[in-house]
């Protein structure tokens, strides 16, 4: 997804979204049929690679298949094949298209010449045709034409066409049914007015996400035009989180209040989206008070009675899952399927844009991270090591006798270095933030045991200073999606400067518990306290209150760098403090979802 093939599939994609742009378009503005045959098998077969295209069509009264059109470039002298085309009615399985009616199944064959059932194999090897591919064209499960291609090379099956014409076939063979059917003509132009607005549609949120549209955006808009076309009264775009047991909602429409990144539920089958997921193919739900495949309470809850819902598919892995829910009770028809599922590629294709995009970015931008971090840890932290490990020599005795105050005055400078080394780090992962370039492995986790590995790290400096450190851990306490690394830096830097500003024989608190959708965390010392003035400026870069300063402590970097990790993690940091009685600074963090069945 990140590079190579994913570049490749991203490519793929958007050409196939063209392709489909393309088609919709002519078919949306043609009114002559063999004008308009004729583009759609050139858009076809110049994008996919074919010499040769044929459209047949079902003629119901005479119950064959007749030719419709042909395509070739100009410069392929064919005419004897194409004149034989035209002229073949096919049964039902006779020949290629034949059969392909027959079975309701593409066919292919990678060398037609060396077929005994294709009745134009003659013709086909006079002018050098091999490879072969024919695709039905059905609507309302029956087939009502074929589209046929030809090359001169030799081919094997191609996924890719096979996916485009799934995605074209059935507006193609509306297409064609409109302009020839004349039964029932006014119903028939306000069915497929409807489609072709369908379509439109589609084209319409296809040209909004190549224009490289925020995908919240696009996840909005496509919401907001699936309720209004197909008339239904609820639209949820569900994302699957990792590790895969759970999707949560990134746009909603129709439903009272915000379910947005709030509302999750199960990816198996106690859930419609997660069933979805499982089948891999359209869900269709009549009646929702009769379904029994999964928990339906909480859409009956609010009103809806019949669903629908299809996979928003991914390169490796699927996205998640669109799906729509209808107060009265409906069937949806196989146009409005195949609508929600061009809606469902769509956003597919801006989702896989996106992470390139956002791959690439992140790519140059850690290049430039690794430039910096080489060049500095080389001009600084290497010589700073040199130091520390010839003044270690020189206290040890190693390179000749020293006495006790010099091997204080040694230590002291060892002890000064190592400051210095934790300063470079700290304006390192700075940088790292500022820039946004860090990188945060999130993992489900239980913060309560970073509290107590804090503490136990932090308890000999406590005890040194005759600080004694309270713990207070609520027992119904959340999970967090965090960087442990970076979240037990935030923790230590929190205990080691309530330890510092304490004086000894006071006491440290540290308290967790969990409210509404957050997790806190709160450090509390008995210190001095922050003045007013101060309180306001605790977490820029390079500041130190009045006490900092006093204790000669650092650049004024712990707190600012609290800061930027924690806003990394989405979660917000705040400091409580009355002077002379002492400081509190909380943590609070988004809490993993509560999983359960809500759709």
């Amino acid at each position: 997804m990140f590079a190579g093939s994913g570049q490749d599939d991203w490519q793929g994609s958007q050409r196939h979204l063209r392709v489909q742009y393309a088609i919709v378009s002519v078919l949306a503005n043609s009114v002559d049929l063999e004008e308009a045959i004729r583009q759609v098998l050139k858009i076809i077969c110049q994008h996919m690679g074919w010499d040769v295209g044929l459209i047949w069509h079902l003629d119901k009264q005479e119950d064959m298949l007749v030719c419709l059109n042909v395509w070739k470039e100009d410069s392929f002298e064919i005419e004897e094949f194409v004149d034989a085309c035209r002229k073949l009615l096919y049964e039902k399985g006779q020949g290629m298209p034949g059969k392909v009616w027959q079975d309701k199944s593409h066919v292919w064959s990678d060398d037609v010449t060396q077929d005994s059932g294709f009745l134009r194999m003659h013709s086909a090897e006079v002018y050098g045709l091999h490879a072969a591919f024919g695709f039905p064209i059905i609507l309302a499960n029956e087939v009502v034409g074929v589209i046929e291609f030809f090359s001169r090379d030799r081919k094997q099956l191609d996924n890719n066409l096979l996916d485009l014409l799934q995605a074209t076939s059935v507006q193609l063979g509306q297409f064609i049914e409109r302009v020839l059917a004349q039964r029932d003509l006014r119903s028939a132009q306000v069915t497929l007015a409807d489609n072709l607005h369908l379509q439109v549609s589609v084209a319409q949120l296809g040209r909004i996400a190549l224009d490289g549209a925020d995908l919240n955006k696009v996840f909005m808009q496509a919401a907001h035009q699936v309720v209004s076309l197909l008339g239904v009264d609820y639209c949820t775009i569900m994302q699957l989180l990792p590790p895969g047991r759970s999707l949560v909602v990134q746009a909603s429409v129709g439903f009272p209040g915000d379910l947005v990144g709030q509302a999750a539920v199960s990816a198996g089958k106690e859930s419609l989206a997660g069933y979805t997921l499982i089948v891999d193919e359209c869900v269709l739900v009549e009646d929702l008070a009769h379904e029994d495949r999964f928990k339906t309470s909480f859409m009956r809850e609010h009103g809806a009675t019949s669903a629908m819902s299809v996979v928003v598919k991914g390169h490796d892995s699927p996205y998640g899952v669109i799906a729509v829910y209808s107060k009265a009770k409906r069937i949806f028809n196989d146009n409005e399927i195949t609508f929600l599922r061009a809606v469902a590629n769509v956003l597919g294709s801006s989702i896989a844009r996106k992470r390139v995009e956002e791959t690439e970015q992140r790519t140059l931008l850690l290049e430039q991270r690794e430039d910096f971090t080489a060049t500095l840890t080389h001009d600084l932290k290497g010589p700073l090591l040199g130091v520390n490990r010839i003044v270690e020599l020189i206290a040890d005795g190693k390179l000749g006798d020293v006495n006790d105050q010099q091997r204080s005055l040694l230590l002291q400078i060892a002890t000064t270095n190592k400051r210095c080394l934790q300063l470079i780090q700290d304006m390192l992962d700075v940088f790292r933030y500022e820039k946004d370039i860090h990188s945060l492995a999130l993992v489900q986790t239980d913060v309560r045991e970073i509290i107590k590995s804090s503490v136990t790290d932090l308890s000999p400096l406590a005890l040194n200073r005759g600080i004694d450190i309270r713990v207070d851990m609520s027992s119904d306490f959340r999970m967090a999606e965090v960087d442990q690394t970076s979240i037990r830096r935030v923790l230590q830097n929190l205990l080691d400067n309530a330890i510092k500003f304490s004086d000894s024989g006071k006491e440290v608190t540290v308290k967790a518990w969990s409210a509404g959708d957050k997790i806190h965390i709160a450090v509390k010392d008995s210190g001095p306290g922050i003045s007013q003035d101060d309180s306001g400026k605790l977490f820029q870069r390079c500041f130190q209150g009045a006490a900092g300063k006093e204790a000669n402590r650092g650049m004024g970097l712990g707190l600012y760098l609290c800061k930027q990790i924690v806003d990394a993690h989405k979660g917000e940091i705040k400091c409580d403090s009355k002077e002379s009685v002492g400081s509190t600074f909380t943590v609070s963090l988004p809490a993993c979802p509560l999983i359960e069945s809500i759709i």
